[in-house]
């Protein structure tokens, strides 16, 4: 089974505001995010996996400076001293006495923002702590969507770009008609067929998209993880 490889939207330089293709239904986030002060301490941000809530959070970081990220698998020891402001990505799976802790410092103005984010909104986690529960259920929260097409045709062209490559819109087309939608399948599709035309030193037309496709499952959509 061959490697997969997964980029972030433009893998070669960091995630900001302005390399993160926002359509309609998400700009108001973006506005949010891009301000420097909210009117709450605390913003939750969630959306299914790939449609771009790490790489807001980490804009977010770079944007505003004096912050910092926790991962989804960076493990927090010591609550003591954090900075201005903090990024806390897979927000659903901590403990909850960090949860609460965090909540309660950025309440209580020694944090001066606190973005969450996770997939789920916090009426779908599974809380033991009902005082948890009861300050999750009363800050500010948005869900990032998909992007339409429109916004998807601008963020294939850049993943394509970001790779060297620039695509016909015959390629956008049928890459928008026959392929996953996520974010994270699309980078890894964009990924697989520039390695694969690099390597064989073929242009990326719609016939080579296409016959690429069909060679990975006998059918017309390329396959998900």
């Amino acid at each position: 089974m061959s490697e997969q490889i997964t980029f972030d939207l433009t893998p070669d330089t960091p995630p900001t505001f302005d390399n993160f293709v926002a359509d309609t239904s998400n700009r108001s986030v973006v506005d949010h995010l891009r301000s420097p002060s909210w009117g709450f301490p605390v913003f939750h941000l969630y959306g299914r996996s790939g449609v771009g809530k790490t790489h807001l959070g980490q804009a977010w970081i770079a944007a505003h400076g004096n912050g910092v990220e926790f991962a989804k698998s960076a493990e927090i020891n010591d609550m003591n001293g954090f900075r201005d402001r903090i990024f806390l990505d897979d927000a659903e799976f901590r403990p909850e006495s960090v949860l609460f802790c965090l909540l309660n410092k950025a309440l209580n103005g020694e944090i001066k923002a606190l973005l969450l984010v996770s997939q789920h909104p916090p009426s779908k986690w599974e809380i033991g702590l009902s005082d948890l529960r009861s300050r999750l259920s009363n800050i500010p929260s948005a869900q990032l969507n998909h992007p339409g097409d429109e916004a998807l045709e601008d963020i294939i062209r850049n993943l394509f770009e970001a790779r060297g490559r620039v695509t016909s819109a015959a390629v956008v087309k049928y890459l928008l008609e026959h392929a996953d939608r996520s974010m994270s399948e699309l980078r890894r599709l964009v990924v697989d067929l520039e390695q694969k035309a690099r390597r064989e030193n073929k242009d990326l037309t719609r016939h080579f998209v296409s016959t690429y496709i069909r060679s990975k499952t006998g059918q017309s959509h390329y396959p998900m993880q």
